[in-house]
């Protein structure tokens, strides 16, 4: 429906009668005088809106140019054209989503985001997407990245090569052949502790494990290894431990992990032989003999790069542990002054200056030359 005009006293009124658009008011001055002219902006049978007044007075007095003036808070209209909606309303209808027009009568309309499923589980809705590829992802298959949150493939994707992963983790790993031995000295005391072996000598498979010469001579030959990690108390178990994971760790800094266990190994023999030379029938058990070895290729591996071993400390401890050797009864004095000559021998070849890959071949098959033949040695000194 068109907006309606009434004449009043010379004036013009404009009213707009269609309820979604806005009423305006022209003024037509006429003759130069406007009389005073009062305007419903609200037909009556429509209840004023909260922001605007239910009505509006304007008094003209002077000659006005042909105009259209708003009694209202909206935007300026002229009266002869189309009525629209006003500006906010026009604000908010243009915020709101635009809906497609429903195929059918009734149809129901749903946003288009709710409708984006994660690229893994087909079935889940989500409204987030991985950081790297961008695709939508639900929570479960996106996980915490330096940047925002990357699915599951993207952080597959982005991992090294095993080769290097490898290397990381050997980087990172610290001393792992060193604790290694530590654990195996501890769990086998702590196995034997249960059959009283904890704070003396006792138990069955203490004595079974130990270094005994008639049982080697007999054929139980494993008893040459197995004796280096059986221990006679904790005083005993924890003084060895501590030396080998000082010196172990040195070490294997120094030579890696395959160089220590084979140096470890042949003073371990080279213990065991001379326990067997000096003292067949003493059942003999512990890892000094190993722990000398350690601390004796420790000492001349300093003493070839020009590195005063007594300044360090490595040559005092040396000598301190020998004199307790010689002087406390029920210590092993063969086995110490064997693990202390495989040792030193092996670090010999094992520490020169100068490291390469054939060094390195080098000192592990001097360790297994000393390891075979200290081997022989103890069945032969087990035998005599």
């Amino acid at each position: 429906m068109g907006p309606a005009t009434t004449e009043v006293e010379g004036a013009t009124v404009g009213r707009n009668e269609e309820r979604d658009d806005v009423d305006d008011v022209e003024l037509d001055a006429g003759d130069g005088t406007a009389p005073l002219v009062a305007v419903f902006d609200r037909v009556a049978e429509r209840p004023p809106l909260p922001h605007a007044p239910p009505k509006v007075t304007m008094t003209a007095s002077a000659p006005m140019a042909r105009t259209c003036r708003r009694l209202t808070d909206q935007t300026l209209r002229l009266a002869s054209r189309r009525a629209r909606a006003p500006f906010s309303a026009r604000l908010q209808r243009s915020a709101e989503p635009q809906r497609p027009p429903a195929s059918r009568p009734g149809a129901a309309y749903v946003h288009p985001i709710a409708a984006v499923t994660c690229f893994h589980h087909t079935n889940r809705e989500t409204g987030r997407t991985c950081t790297r590829c961008g695709r939508p992802a639900c929570p479960e298959c996106l996980h915490e990245a330096p940047v925002g949150s990357q699915c599951w493939e993207c952080i597959r994707a982005a991992r090294p090569p095993r080769r290097e992963r490898v290397r990381r983790w050997n980087a990172t790993a610290g001393p792992l052949a060193t604790k290694t031995l530590v654990a195996l000295s501890v769990g086998v005391f702590v196995i034997t502790a249960f059959q009283g072996g904890a704070v003396g000598r006792g138990g069955d498979l203490q004595s079974r494990l130990a270094l005994y010469g008639p049982a080697v001579a007999s054929g139980e030959w494993y008893r040459l290894v197995t004796a280096g990690f059986v221990h006679y108390g904790v005083i005993h178990v924890g003084f060895n431990m501590v030396l080998l994971y000082r010196f172990g760790d040195m070490l294997e800094r120094a030579l890696g992990r395959v160089q220590l266990v084979a140096l470890y190994c042949a003073a371990l023999l080279a213990g065991s032989f001379g326990a067997l030379l000096l003292s067949p029938t003493a059942l003999t058990a512990g890892a000094s003999g190993a722990v000398f070895g350690l601390v004796g290729a420790a000492a001349v591996g300093m003493r070839q790069r020009g590195i005063n071993v007594w300044q360090s400390g490595v040559g005092g401890l040396l000598v301190i542990n020998l004199i307790i050797t010689f002087v406390i009864p029920g210590i092993s004095i063969g086995g110490h002054l064997g693990g202390l000559a495989g040792g030193a021998v092996t670090g010999s070849v094992m520490l020169r200056p100068r490291p390469s890959r054939r060094t390195a071949a080098e000192g592990v098959a001097v360790a297994v030359v000393i390891a075979a033949a200290a081997a022989v040695g103890g069945v032969w000194a087990a035998h005599r």
